[in-house]
């Protein structure tokens, strides 16, 4: 098995992991929430999409924890900077 398609399944690995305690959580939020909540796994999920054909490019270790941090804050600031994204139609 090649290297890219090796990073390309352990990638998935953890992405399913993630998901998976994401679903943990919905199940304890407020039956209100889980709408706003899955609406929002799904835009997370589309934007780290879009960021793995980076991760597959980087060399070392260091350089995909270091994309990932990048990636995470970037995220992050653009959460806090559209609130509605985290509260959706909720009031």
């Amino acid at each position: 098995m090649n290297v890219k398609k090796r990073k390309t399944r352990w990638i998935m690995k953890v992405l399913w992991y993630e998901i998976f305690s994401l679903q943990h959580f919905v199940f304890k939020v407020g039956e209100e929430y889980i709408d706003v909540e899955r609406q929002n796994a799904r835009r997370f999920t589309q934007t780290l999409q879009n960021f793995v054909p980076l991760l597959l490019t980087l060399r070392s270790s260091i350089e995909v924890d270091e994309a990932l941090q990048e990636f995470s804050a970037k995220y992050c600031q653009g959460l806090c900077k559209i609130p509605s994204l985290i509260q959706g139609s909720i009031s």
